[in-house]
């Protein structure tokens, strides 16, 4: 399993946004990198 994850980790990239990880895991939405603010109808 190790060699596994390290030659996947060869082809992995920086994420460009680090900070937006904690919005999408609560569920908020982004389209094409900019957040979607959505209002109650």
């Amino acid at each position: 399993m190790f060699k596994l994850a390290q030659s996947a980790a060869k082809h992995w990239r920086k994420l460009n946004s680090p900070e937006f990880i904690l919005s999408l895991v609560e569920g908020k939405v982004f389209t094409d990198g900019v957040l979607q603010l959505t209002h109650a109808a």
